[in-house]
């Protein structure tokens, strides 16, 4: 099972990780971390602020555990990279036409 952080549906995030054979649940509770594998951060226009120390809490429980955590933004992974003092390998698909 996969986290995507937040509130709200996400439904394209969901559908996308369904299409691979992926559950998910999506939370911002950190009891939830427990029974998942991986943290997916979605980016939104929240993503230049600070973070909350829930997110801080989940963010600090995937990488204790050596799960991966996954953001789709340039900003989410800096913020990961800040966090975690640890170099993230950064992956940019593009849409070739």
């Amino acid at each position: 099972m996969v986290m995507i952080y937040g509130q709200g549906t996400f439904d394209n995030y969901r559908a996308a990780l369904a299409a691979v054979g992926l559950e998910t649940e999506v939370s911002t509770d950190t009891a939830v971390t427990r029974r998942c594998e991986g943290l997916l951060l979605p980016g939104g226009g929240d993503i230049f602020g600070g973070l909350d120390r829930r997110e801080t809490a989940v963010i600090n429980a995937f990488v204790a555990r050596r799960r991966p955590v996954l953001g789709d933004s340039f900003a989410v992974v800096a913020r990961l990279q800040h966090l975690t003092r640890h170099r993230i390998l950064i992956h940019h698909a593009r849409n070739n036409r």
